[in-house]
């Protein structure tokens, strides 16, 4: 016995040894995974300031650019010109342009606002002490030159960039000079600055002098990064605003190592404890300790929610607070949402899956009695590291009685539908009844067909005739899919969702241009007028996305064209021109000699300097931007000036959504070249294309 226990404590020991040195291998493993974290936490404050500062850079820029652009295309505009443009792009209060000012050669020759500015006007900054050599570094460089904070006349400071403008000849002309207001960017970055706990300072990355620093001298964990537009260069460097040794933090971290060690080595012999552990965890989800996905299976499997009433829950848009927060935000809000439903009496709570909750009744239940339990969808959580407070919805899908006819699959099927039709109409819940399932095996049957029917290149080209508005003319057809089922058609918008699910969006647009080009050859046996007509057809993001990636897979994609290549348009969203696909891909395809042409302007986030760039062949409004009826001035006289400067840049303007007479009036009156909608013709398959352009006349359409 005594040797037993000897042998026992000799390997207790033993294992204790093992034990202490892989925990000072896991302590010097945390010690640099928290440095790690904190430096990779200095980096998302970092960054968040940097957010903050395109925020504020990023409509002055716009604006910068938008004026320039305008002024490049217009050199004669008049004040009133300048005026109504500049009302236009400066429509927000938010903006930190304090004033901006157009100076031709070196002298001011129109300042906005003009009321609070006319004393400036005529004053040639040439002559102007601490003005003059900026002025004529811009001139004499052909450079854009963005200074300061500076303190202003008038008071306060402000940043100050100065953009050349170039005529026809690419020679000098003059400057925009825009004046940003620094105390509102200061105060901005330091409220940013405080909310993170930072310490924090900007310079010039070529000068090193210093635009803004808060806080006290930058100690402990540093980070610095760089942020870059085209007119500015600076470097942010962001500290901690709080530093303390750990070294009582180790010490304590050992005392208590030592002491769960000791544990750890008592409770060896207990094996039913850690028997009883095991069995915990493979029931339990491991971030919030609500029962699991092999739980719920396993109490559905054994009878237990038979009559019992099921909710399946989802977060309503997790993936935009993980990916702009990070997983250890998203983390800390489920457990935070899973603490609020256990407190929900007589329910059991599941985590199935990612932001995925499932809650059982204890007992029979009915909707009402759901409905007085779960009183609010939202939840709000204090977060200490944001210092705010974080509100969170759920959509919930609610079988009220679980039948035995109904297997685990379909349950589950019927609820994720429930839930995403809450989600989508913006409800608290969805109960699963007999409607809801019926139409749900439905919409399955109606996916699978469509799913077949892609596969085998069923969808049917649709034309929409677009007219020239000058001549009278049919210019040509924008080529849209359309599906056929059980003898009626559906436009994209009541399927492209289930193509998107299973990822054949490509497929549909390879599809409908081929099929484009066999129907092409049909119609123009029939009609010669076909050959001196345009077809456009519309790029998906996710087609884009491929030839991103490869540029030679446009090369496969038009491999089918017969359409002459000048007749052959592609239409891309506004928010593509820009957005994840690069300038270089859409050259390659205008290098090609394919045209570009912009879709539903206005509706996306283009910035108006890449509009009104000139290389691209038309642009489309949005139908949001056509006013309803003349009466709308404001309106109006806004429609009129978004077109004449797109008219400026060189792009041909097609006006869309037309359906009135007097819609088409005010396209016409504006300078708009070619216009689309209801009131010519809805989209129409090739069988009345020839019938529309032999009795098509423009006449009608005039008063």
């Amino acid at each position: 016995m005594r040797k037993m226990y000897k042998e026992t404590l000799i390997r207790v020991i033993f294992i204790g040894v093992i034990i202490y040195v892989i925990f000072e291998m896991i302590l010097f493993a945390v010690n640099a995974y928290t440095t790690q974290s904190e430096i990779n936490g200095l980096y998302r404050k970092s960054y968040a300031v940097q957010n903050q500062i395109e925020n504020i850079f990023q409509s002055t820029i716009t604006i910068s650019d938008g004026y320039l652009s305008f002024m490049t295309s217009n050199l004669e505009a008049t004040k009133e010109e300048t005026e109504t443009f500049l009302d236009h792009i400066l429509f927000y209060d938010d903006n930190y342009v304090h004033n901006i000012a157009l100076i031709e050669d070196t002298t001011i020759k129109f300042n906005y606002p003009y009321e609070e500015n006319q004393s400036s006007i005529g004053i040639d900054l040439s002559t102007i002490e601490g003005q003059r050599d900026d002025i004529l570094f811009v001139k004499n460089n052909l450079e854009s030159l963005f200074i300061g904070p500076i303190e202003l006349v008038q008071g306060g400071q402000a940043f100050i960039l100065r953009i050349p403008i170039l005529d026809e000849n690419d020679q000098y002309w003059g400057q925009v000079a825009t004046v940003i207001d620094a105390n509102n960017f200061v105060q901005s970055v330091k409220s940013e600055a405080y909310i993170n706990n930072i310490n924090l300072r900007i310079f010039y990355k070529d000068s090193d002098s210093n635009v803004l620093s808060i806080g006290e001298n930058l100690e402990g964990n540093t980070v610095t990064t760089t942020y870059e537009n085209k007119y500015i260069a600076w470097i942010v460097e962001v500290s901690d605003s709080g530093f303390e040794s750990s070294f009582v933090t180790n010490l304590l971290t050992r005392i208590a190592g030592m002491i769960i060690i000791s544990i750890i080595c008592y409770f060896l012999f207990r094996s039913l404890l850690l028997n009883k552990e095991i069995l915990h965890n493979a029931a339990h989800d491991s971030l919030t300790g609500d029962f699991n996905r092999a739980k719920f299976i396993s109490d559905y499997e054994s009878n237990q929610f038979n009559g019992m009433l099921i909710a399946f829950a989802d977060v309503n848009k997790f993936k935009i607070l993980n990916d702009t927060l990070g997983h250890l935000f998203g983390d800390w809000c489920l457990i935070e949402l899973s603490k609020k439903l256990q407190e929900i009496e007589d329910f059991r709570v599941y985590r199935i899956s990612g932001d995925e909750f499932i809650l059982v009744s204890k007992v029979p239940m009915t909707i009402k009695d759901f409905r007085e339990k779960v009183i609010s969808t939202q939840f709000i959580f204090y977060n200490e590291e944001l210092k705010q407070d974080v509100d969170i919805t759920i959509s919930i899908g609610v079988l009220e009685d679980l039948k035995d006819t109904i297997d685990l699959e379909s349950m589950l099927m019927y609820l994720d539908y429930a839930m995403y039709d809450a989600k989508k109409e913006g409800k608290a819940f969805t109960v699963v009844n007999d409607s809801l399932m019926m139409h749900y095996d439905e919409i399955k049957v109606i996916e699978q067909q469509l799913i077949e029917d892609v596969r085998k290149n069923k969808l049917i080209p649709y034309y929409q005739p677009i007219i020239n508005i000058e001549t009278g003319l049919i210019d040509g057809f924008e080529v849209l899919s359309r599906w056929l089922y059980k003898g009626e058609i559906r436009s994209a918008a009541l399927f492209i969702s289930v193509v998107k699910k299973v990822k054949y969006v490509e497929l549909v647009d390879r599809n409908l241009f081929d099929k484009l080009q066999e129907e092409y050859i049909e119609l123009l046996e029939i009609c010669d007028q076909i050959k001196d007509m345009t077809f456009s057809v519309n790029l998906s993001a996710e087609t884009l996305m491929m030839f991103e990636k490869d540029n030679t897979k446009f090369d496969r994609f038009v491999k089918k064209r017969v359409i002459p290549i000048e007749n052959s348009l592609f239409e891309i969203s506004e928010d593509m021109n820009l957005g994840v696909i690069s300038i270089e891909t859409l050259r390659y395809m205008q290098n090609k000699g394919y045209a570009i042409v912009v879709d539903d302007f206005g509706a996306g986030v283009s910035k108006l300097s890449d509009v009104l760039s000139g290389e691209l062949r038309t642009i489309k409004t949005d139908k949001s931007l056509l006013p309803s009826k003349k009466t709308n001035d404001k309106k109006v006289d806004g429609f009129y000036t978004i077109i004449k400067a797109i008219r400026a840049s060189g792009s041909t303007i097609c006006v869309e959504g037309i359906e009135t007479i007097e819609q088409l009036e005010m396209a016409n009156d504006a300078g708009g070249r070619l216009a689309q909608g209801y009131l010519f013709e809805k989209p129409m398959p090739k069988e009345k294309v020839i019938d529309f352009i032999n009795n098509f006349d423009y006449t009608k359409y005039k008063k």
